[in-house]
């Protein structure tokens, strides 16, 4: 997967600069791709299962949106399906479901039910004191600032 980010040394008037920064995820995993059949399996109490990268998600991202430590706390106390491992995806798992065949939302709604078309947190860590969202209209990822309020799909 590619994420192309402006420079920030392309001034106006200046032809469009921009930086690549490549997610490697060292897995069999696609990364932002379309889900192979049978890629998500329903678990139970609110979770999918990913036969590929072996990550078990939480269906239903948050009801609200919420800051980055409001996020990080918001997973270690969640305890969907009897686990109490949760935690925040990092950039390269959140691609992971991630399905380009699709927008608003792209992502899988059969399995990943009330899904909103908004940008969710991540664990990875950006430029100065900021955290790489996704947006999960059309699957894009940013580094924003630890202060923007996002929604928060967690992770075990």
């Amino acid at each position: 997967m590619t994420i192309r980010i402006p420079s920030p040394r392309a001034g106006r008037g200046a032809s469009f600069a921009a930086f690549v920064v490549v997610v490697a995820i060292a897995s069999t995993a696609f990364v932002g791709a379309t889900p192979a059949t049978g890629h998500f399996v329903l678990s139970h109490q609110g979770t999918v299962g990913d036969r590929v990268t072996g990550l078990g998600w939480q269906a239903d991202g948050s009801a609200t949106k919420m800051n980055f430590a409001a996020a990080t706390a918001y997973c270690s106390d969640l305890g969907l399906a009897g686990a109490g491992d949760y935690r925040l995806p990092t950039l390269g798992e959140l691609m992971t479901i991630v399905d380009e065949t699709r927008v608003d939302p792209a992502i899988d709604t059969n399995y990943f039910t009330g899904a909103e078309v908004e940008r969710f947190w991540t664990s990875t860590p950006g430029a100065s004191g900021n955290h790489w969202r996704v947006h999960f209209g059309v699957g894009d990822a940013y580094d924003e600032p630890d202060t923007s309020e996002f929604y928060v799909r967690c992770v075990h």
